[in-house]
């Protein structure tokens, strides 16, 4: 049987709402390179950093992470590392998910076996720590 307490619980939720943050920026993220690839075509490096910075997709990916490096320094005050960092695989999980439905991308079997995996890994380390 499981013993959650409520401290489990708070650890538990945060590193799931991390895990939706580093995923939406990386999402994010790929989402601006459709703008951003015509950087290449561009010599002056003050044009260069304008398309960046005006990027909407590259500024709300960094401020996902920006926000996810806040709430895990602070995941790190509530719970145990080696329980809290192998549970972050799982962004590799829900990233591949996201770009099914995103951008349709093809994920093969072996992707798939691998991400049971990594669900089946960390299910198993929350559970019986």
């Amino acid at each position: 049987m499981l013993n959650v307490t409520s401290a489990k619980l708070l650890a538990f939720s945060l590193i799931m709402l991390n895990i939706c943050l580093v995923s939406a920026a990386q999402i994010l993220l790929k989402f601006s390179t459709g703008s951003l690839g015509t950087l290449k075509e561009s010599k002056n490096i003050i044009t260069i950093l304008g398309k960046i910075i005006s990027n909407p997709y590259l500024v709300s990916g960094t401020a996902c992470y920006v926000l996810s490096l806040i709430l895990w320094v602070y995941i790190l005050t509530k719970a145990q590392l080696s329980i809290a960092y192998p549970l972050m695989s799982l962004s590799y999980v829900t990233v591949m998910i996201l770009s099914v439905l995103f951008f349709k991308e093809n994920i093969n079997f072996a992707q798939w076996i691998g991400a049971l995996l990594i669900v089946a890994g960390t299910s198993l380390i929350f559970i019986f720590k």
